[in-house]
């Protein structure tokens, strides 16, 4: 067991997302865009999103120092202020807008390996097509969470998505890697604001790449360098985590924005670097002359030559079904899910491999295969088990969907203090450190005037798959010892409290992968102590000025998941109590398996385990079983709780 496995449970369950300290500035601004959400423009695949990470920076454009970008360089480069170079920016991509179309390619590397390329053309109209090529094994496969390792193939696995916006309608084109694919269309103000890159966007207005003042550039070193002819690159460096980030803005004699790069210098790979992109940059034509981008032939195969995708473009495409044997890919998921199904001793194995295999032809294609895996798995979980299509994986996952507004709440209550920690589900919208350290700022404000006697804490609306910021933020009130263990049938792992408030990981490291196959991607090796020390060194928990004192427990039906989750870690603490009604059911933790062709297997692996050994599978039952109220104006459970706790040693 490894970080890569800390990633999927601690972060976000599944989740694959960009670094929230490099993307947050343009993120923010992209939830600001004010589009409406379509039914499939929630389904962008990943490796879209991938795309738009790659080419994300403070300009909306991410990552890297790209070869060549602009004029040579001179030694006469001059101090500015970020202001300054900010407002050169905003100049150059109004200059770029006024021509008559604007085409750009960018780039993304992981530690010097070719990740993902990004074409597209636009029009002032707004119309526009953009076409995103990943390497699936460079991008989705974790590789880089291993300081000497590498992608597992290059080139074999590369994804195409084509998104169009033509007239008023939205075209988008993601089929399965080397299979037949279709065009699907929908109203165009349906569309996403961002297709792949956020550069449209940008030059359509939709996007002001600086109107989030959390961006980190106060710290910033901005400098200028001028040229005989008229141009000019801006350059701004920044402190990051261990290193620093270098980014570029090359402006051509035009006035216009031509080229942009960012490099992560001197960084290495922690929790929040999944996926990792470490350099990257994209480069701008602004076009003299420029034909209307037409609406594709729906009727037609999707080809990217036909909208004049460069052919000396980066990334080739590939056909995996000549290098995947799929009868032996899906041989292999059955494997996986016998093996690491929390319930595998209770399940008809043979029925699931006859649903899978019996009648599957010899040389079956991805779409055969992909079906005979649902059709397995229905016999015998409809519900945490699931198979997705690469072309059904989400823009930011696999999650339960986007985050929520509530944020952790704390208060004074009598003279005990209340916190209340909510659904955390993906860190785009509140980076998870940021949630960790309102969390404790929260609680900090509940004891300010004097002493908390006791602790209620509200987890009747944690209904999100992550449990890792909920665990690490009530650290100091979890209590010292091994709080939670999560339990498989193949080895079990532990998250232990130090008298301080820290998590730290036991036993994980003595974990192998049971599962060998080239077409699945296991995460079940290594240390992971590593990451949630960093975490744990930035957020630190908040530990209370009454050492072990009683703690009331709040949860219902809407705590699920990562909320029952951490639950259990409370569950055999001395002076605890949990009231409320029955848990949603579901606290077995899943693992989300990424396949080699960009599919994603989810199997629900960890019982968690409290204290007392005591398993969970199913729901939870409180102490107390009170029905709620809150819907009336009133709140029993939060009375009930209130009641006990004045009933205690030194709340009375």
């Amino acid at each position: 067991m490894n970080e890569a496995q800390v990633v999927e449970y601690l972060r976000s369950r599944g989740q694959a997302e960009p670094p929230p300290d490099l993307t947050r500035s343009v993120m923010s601004a992209v939830g600001a865009a004010p589009a409406p959400r379509s039914w499939f423009s929630a389904y962008l695949p990943a490796v879209a999103v991938a795309g738009a990470v790659a080419i994300v920076a403070v300009v909306a454009i991410l990552l890297g120092q790209g070869d060549n970008v602009g004029p040579a360089p001179t030694p006469s480069a001059k101090p500015a202020s970020v202001e300054e170079l900010q407002a050169a920016v905003r100049e150059a991509v109004d200059r770029l807008r006024e021509s008559p179309g604007v085409e750009g390619v960018g780039t993304a590397q992981v530690f010097g390996e070719l990740g993902s390329a990004t074409w597209f053309s636009w029009r002032p109209g707004g119309d526009q097509v953009v076409i995103n090529r990943s390497d699936v094994d460079v991008t989705q496969t974790g590789w880089w969470l291993d300081r000497e390792g590498g992608p597992p193939a290059r080139g074999e696995n590369v994804t195409t998505v084509i998104q169009v916006l033509a007239g008023d309608a939205y075209y988008r084109a993601a089929g399965e890697v080397g299979g037949e694919q279709g065009w699907t269309v929908e109203d165009r103000s349906t569309a996403p604001a961002v297709l792949a890159i956020p550069f449209p966007a940008v030059l359509d207005g939709r996007i002001d790449p600086w109107q989030d003042s959390s961006t980190s550039t106060d710290d910033g070193e901005a400098s200028v360098r001028h040229f005989a002819d008229g141009g000019a690159v801006w350059t701004l460096t920044m402190p990051f985590r261990s290193g620093s980030s270098v980014e570029e803005f090359d402006i051509g004699p035009d006035g216009a924005l031509r080229a942009i790069s960012r490099e992560l210098v001197d960084v290495e790979p922690s929790l929040e670097d999944a996926p990792l992109f470490t350099s990257g940059s994209v480069e701008l034509t602004a076009l003299a002359d420029a034909d209307p981008i037409l609406p594709p032939d729906v009727d037609g195969q999707p080809d990217p030559a036909d909208f004049g995708l460069p052919a000396d473009f980066p990334l080739a495409t590939s056909n995996p079904e000549t290098t995947i044997d799929y009868r032996a890919y899906v041989a292999d998921a059955l494997d996986a899910l016998e093996t690491y199904h929390w319930n595998s001793a209770n399940i008809d194995w043979a029925a699931a491999r006859s649903a899978a295999l019996d009648g599957l032809p010899e040389a079956p294609d991805a779409a055969q295969a992909h079906q005979r895996i649902r059709d397995a798995i229905q016999t015998f979980d409809s519900f945490g088990t699931v198979f997705v299509r690469p072309q059904d994986v989400p823009p930011d996952g696999i999650g339960p969907g986007d985050p929520p507004d509530d944020l952790p709440v704390g208060e004074r209550i009598g003279s005990a203090g209340y916190i209340s920690i909510p659904s955390f589900t993906a860190p785009g919208a509140v980076p998870w450190r940021e949630y960790l350290a309102l969390a404790r700022a929260e609680m900090e404000a509940a004891e300010a005037a004097s002493p908390a006697c006791g602790w209620i804490v509200d987890l009747r609306d944690h209904a999100s798959g992550s449990w890792g910021p909920s665990i690490l933020a009530l650290a100091g009130l979890i209590g010292e010892g091994r709080a939670i263990t999560f339990s498989a049938g193949f080895g079990e792992w532990a998250l232990v409290v130090d008298a301080d408030g820290a998590v730290s990981v036991a036993e994980a490291d003595e974990l192998d992968d049971p599962v060998d196959s080239p077409y699945i991607h296991g995460a079940l090796e290594g240390d992971q102590n590593e990451g949630i020390a960093e975490v744990i060194a930035d957020e630190p928990p908040y530990r209370p000025s009454v050492t072990g004192s009683p703690v009331a427990v709040l949860v219902g039906s809407g705590t699920v998941r990562g909320g029952e989750q951490t639950l259990v870690a409370f569950l055999g603490r001395p002076d605890t109590r949990v009231f409320g009604a029955p848990t949603g059911g579901s606290p077995v933790v899943e693992q989300h398996l990424p396949m080699v062709d960009g599919a994603v297997l989810r199997v629900p692996i960890w019982v968690p385990v409290d204290r007392d050994g005591t398993r969970y599978t199913e729901n939870i039952f409180p102490d107390e079983v009170i029905g709620d109220t809150r819907a009336g104006g009133s709140d029993a459970i939060l009375d009930a709780a209130v009641a006990w706790l004045e009933g205690q040693s030194g709340c009375s």
